[in-house]
């Protein structure tokens, strides 16, 4: 296996081991920089993206089935539930203790991508009635509530939903300057 790639997973199991355990359970000589402290005990959606990777690309399990389902059902609670009723997807990140995170505009904010890449390994991971609810929230804020069938935003807040329009015109070079 690659350097790279073993980086990589190894990286992705320790956040998932923080995330659902605990950072002070995880052995700290097995990493040479702790977690930053500033969200350590926050559950982000995309935690198991690691799991999720190694999924799709055939390596196997990295993550303990028994901690991809506890997480996923702590990303399910509170990220999908406590965030605008879970009627918007899976909030970036969420505090422990269901409050939204205002230290960064990012974490706060429903990104469709990274909400639908959770609603897939949820399905994949054999959790449907969660997998279709998260997906649902971008279907109803989308094309049920903002009417953006065309324009699918790329992230949203609970107070707004940011539509980045595609540039798809050709560069100003060549013949069109």
């Amino acid at each position: 296996m690659r350097p790279r790639r073993v980086l990589l997973i190894l990286c992705a199991f320790r956040f998932i081991l923080s995330a659902a355990y605990g950072n002070d359970e995880i052995p700290k000589a097995a990493w040479k920089r702790p977690i930053g402290k500033e969200y350590k005990d926050n559950i982000q959606s995309d935690q198991l993206a690691g799991q999720w990777y190694a999924d799709m690309t055939g390596l196997g399990d990295i993550v303990p089935k028994e901690m991809t389902a506890k997480s996923l059902k702590n990303i399910y609670d509170f990220n999908v539930m406590k965030f605008a009723k879970g009627e918007m997807g899976a909030v970036n990140g969420i505090a422990t203790d269901g409050t939204i995170i205002t230290t960064n505009e990012q974490v706060q904010e429903v990104w469709t991508g990274t909400t639908l890449g959770l609603a897939g390994f949820m399905l994949g991971e054999g959790v449907k009635d969660e997998a279709y609810r998260t997906a649902w929230g971008i279907y109803h804020v989308n094309y049920e509530t903002k009417g953006y069938w065309f324009r699918t935003p790329k992230r949203g807040t609970s107070r707004e939903i940011t539509a980045l329009r595609c540039t798809c015109a050709p560069q100003r070079s060549g013949p069109w300057k």
